[in-house]
């Protein structure tokens, strides 16, 4: 006897459990495609042999998709600029460690020069 008072059409309601689906084979985590695969994976059969396999599938550039017309263009050109403005800085420190050296030398040939010039006196002397 039930201390609960159900009414007659809930009574008459039949709760049916979900009839469960067997998967085949073990059980096995879900896997997301990588960014190069393919979205849908085929398995092909050979037919000598009665095997799958599963071989890697051509890679797939998805930033296609997110891409809009003009930006490859446009990166482009933004690294031509960037290439560019890096060779100009090194021309320029190349430019200026040129002149330092050169300046350099001068100096050394300049000192050169009053060495002999003073050695020439000094031999003159003698």
């Amino acid at each position: 006897m039930s201390l609960w008072s159900v009414p007659e059409d809930i009574k008459k309601i039949l709760v049916v459990p979900p009839k469960k689906k067997e998967n085949k084979g073990r059980a096995q985590e879900t896997r997301f495609p990588g960014p190069g695969e393919k979205r849908r994976r085929r398995h092909r059969r050979c037919r000598r042999r009665k095997k799958t396999s599963n071989k890697p599938r051509p890679k797939q550039d998805l930033g296609k998709w997110t891409r809009r017309q003009g930006d490859g263009v446009i990166r482009i050109v933004m690294r031509a600029i960037r290439i560019v403005m890096r060779a100009t800085e090194m021309a320029m420190t190349a430019t200026e460690m040129a002149t330092t050296a050169t300046d350099m030398v001068m100096r050394e040939t300049e000192m050169g020069e009053m060495v002999i010039r003073e050695m020439f006196k000094f031999h003159a002397s003698i």
